[in-house]
């Protein structure tokens, strides 16, 4: 006669199989669950290529006193202080512009402190640096030209933008070790008749000034801060 597995054993063997089963779906789960939680938020990228809304007046250029022995190791003033930030060039669109063609430069800015940076990101001076706001700070974003071959310098700042901590949404938070991406606007006319040549590396370079919270003044200014790396512009024309 064949053997039968009894019936109670067939219904352990089900439940088991079920067990393992369930316990399996709930593993998968978790790990997706865990995954998408290790997912980073949607990148942000500050626009600045686009012209300011509603701006029709400048506050003009801060007072500053400017002080200290120029030799090395001597005080300063105003204070300077070092930017906890890495930047880097990620791409040039297009990377290759005739004379009358903008172009534009995004950049990478990464929090390499210990500590969350608050990025100034308005654009809007007026209401961000009217009297009575708190801590208020500027930031400026210039381009730096070097002709590889002549050895030619050129820098001029192509977007400028504002923080205060009294004003909400004039900062972003990068936590250390978070990043953002810059969009800025560039120009052939940027380079004047100070380079004369058919390629050139473009570096970009930031700088930060923190104002007095009682008048419109240097309080502190930061080093400059220079992008790690070069991108190559090519100019379909050549300035004579």
């Amino acid at each position: 006669m064949r053997p039968t597995r009894p019936a109670i054993e067939d219904s352990h063997w089900r439940t088991t199989r079920l067990e393992v089963g369930t316990a399996v779906l709930l593993v998968s789960l978790i790990t997706n669950l865990a995954t998408g939680l290790e997912k980073p938020a949607s990148r942000f990228v500050l626009d600045l290529t686009k012209p300011v809304p509603g701006e029709t007046e400048s506050m003009g250029v801060p007072g500053v006193v400017f002080g200290g022995v120029l030799s090395k190791g001597a005080p300063s003033y105003p204070p300077r202080y070092a930017l906890p930030l890495a930047a880097e060039v990620v791409r040039l669109s297009p990377s290759r512009v005739g004379r009358s063609e903008t172009y534009v430069v995004e950049v990478r800015l990464q929090n390499t402190g210990r500590s969350a940076y608050y990025l100034p990101v308005m654009q809007e001076q007026t209401n961000t640096h009217k009297p009575g706001n708190k801590r208020r700070r500027t930031f400026d974003f210039a381009i730096r030209f070097l002709s590889p071959k002549e050895g030619q310098k050129s820098k001029a700042i192509v977007a400028v933008t504002f923080g205060s901590d009294s004003v909400p949404g004039s900062l972003h938070r990068l936590e250390p070790g978070e990043s953002l991406h810059v969009l800025l606007p560039g120009h052939i006319s940027m380079l004047a008749d100070e380079i004369n040549a058919n390629e050139v590396d473009l570096q970009v370079v930031c700088r930060e000034s923190t104002l007095e919270d009682g008048r419109y003044h240097i309080k502190a200014l930061s080093e400059e801060l220079v992008s790690a790396n070069a991108a190559r512009l090519t100019l379909r024309e050549n300035r004579r």
